[in-house]
């Protein structure tokens, strides 16, 4: 779902803001996204790579989200980074801006193939595919409801506090999904019993035994 909120709002957002505030003409909208499209297209593959060199998918999606947030945060710019407002900070976010984009999406896919397997639905290619197809029907929502979301926003608090507020729903997105990744009961590739020793084995404490799956 998050992964698509911030693309759509800036895709909707953006230009009217640095037309406001800077009075640039669309081509220069068009530069600054171009920017990010180009990262985004180059760090595809290059994910895709991390991926299969065994890469965490969890450990990819967090970068990524703490990277959208920089990029939220960097674009207005927020008010506690006490910088001038200038063109060019909104150039320099479409970087962390492009590069997290794909970190977000694209492992978030290798992570469900990997969970399905985890649970151990195997081969069940339908199921897989329907689970998948939620998630594709997730990230069109983050797209289609963020500049319904962020434009009364903006309207109210003005553009640099909405992304900032955007900035921040990022990093608390990043924590979540550590805490959910990380600290949660990851089961044993091993089962284990505990087996009472008999008399003859010698004294009675209980043995703990590994077994293989």
């Amino acid at each position: 779902l998050m992964s698509n909120v911030a693309y759509s709002a800036c895709a909707a957002l953006l230009a009217r803001n640095m037309k406001k505030e800077f009075g640039t003409p669309a081509i220069v909208f068009s530069a600054a996204y171009g920017i990010h499209i180009g990262l985004a297209i180059v760090s595809a593959p290059i994910t895709g790579m991390l991926l299969d060199r065994g890469w965490s998918s969890r450990l990819l999606i967090i970068v990524g989200a703490v990277l959208v947030g920089v990029a939220c945060v960097l674009v207005g710019p927020a008010g506690f980074l006490h910088l001038p407002k200038s063109l060019w900070y909104v150039f320099v976010a479409m970087v962390p801006f492009g590069i997290g984009h794909i970190l977000l999406s694209v492992p978030s896919v290798f992570y469900i193939y990997e969970h399905c397997e985890r649970i151990g639905l195997g081969n069940a290619v339908e199921l897989r595919v329907a689970v998948v197809g939620v998630s594709r029907i997730t990230l069109s929502t983050g797209f289609g409801i963020s500049p319904l979301l962020l434009s009364p926003l903006v309207a109210v608090i003005g553009f640099s506090k909405a992304f900032t507020v955007l900035g921040f729903a990022y990093f608390g997105t990043a924590f979540l999904v550590a805490v959910l990744f990380f600290l949660q009961k990851v089961p044993s590739s091993a089962k284990t019993r505990l087996v009472q020793r008999s008399p003859s084995e010698g004294p009675g404490d209980n043995e703990l035994q590994t077994l293989k799956p």
